[in-house]
């Protein structure tokens, strides 16, 4: 029999082709979601993974073993949300979130979240961060995830984390600060 985290990490680490991210996602080191997917393929007894120093790529059998890892991971949180007490929460949870949000991890937390809570009933709107703080303010949604470029001169939400702006362009390219610069 597998050990359940273990598959769950290595359907992470297909979903999310490598390692850092499915760490991230797992909120886990990469060191340990190396081992896990090394204990899994001493299990198995084959590997499961080529990696390259650009992407992992799932073998023969990690194809094979990652359809039956999600069932079985579905049916263990399925087993164990119907086995535990319920959850006291009922009603609807409206969220709004922009698509980056809404690609990445936010399925699986989704999912996750209604497993544990079964009487919740979850509406997700995709759009634009400003859109969708506009449908906030008029009680049509309940919690917006959002990107916002200027979030230290506002005293909405709760700053998650911040990245910073960049601009990239070609080494080759020469730019002249005192004209418009094209951008496509």
């Amino acid at each position: 029999m597998f050990d359940g985290q273990l598959l769950r990490t290595f359907v992470a680490v297909s979903e999310c082709g490598g390692f850092t991210r499915a760490a991230e996602q797992l909120n886990m080191s990469q060191s340990a979601v190396s081992v896990h997917i090394r204990r899994l393929e001493e299990q198995v007894g084959v590997p499961l993974l080529q990696r390259t120093t650009r992407k992992v790529a799932l073998t023969a059998e990690g194809e094979t073993l990652v359809g039956y890892a999600r069932t079985i991971t579905s049916l263990q949180e399925e087993a164990r949300s119907r086995l535990s007490p319920r959850s006291r929460l009922n009603g609807k949870l409206r969220i709004g979130t922009s698509e980056d949000f809404a690609a990445a991890a936010l399925p699986i937390v989704l999912r996750s979240f209604n497993l544990r809570n079964p009487g919740v009933a979850l509406e997700v709107q995709v759009g634009i961060t400003t859109d969708l703080v506009n449908l906030l303010d008029r009680g049509r949604l309940d919690l917006v995830l959002g990107k916002q470029c200027d979030p230290l001169h506002s005293d909405r939400g709760e700053l998650l984390w911040h990245e910073e702006l960049v601009w990239a362009y070609s080494a080759h390219t020469r730019l002249n600060v005192d004209r418009p610069i094209p951008l496509s």
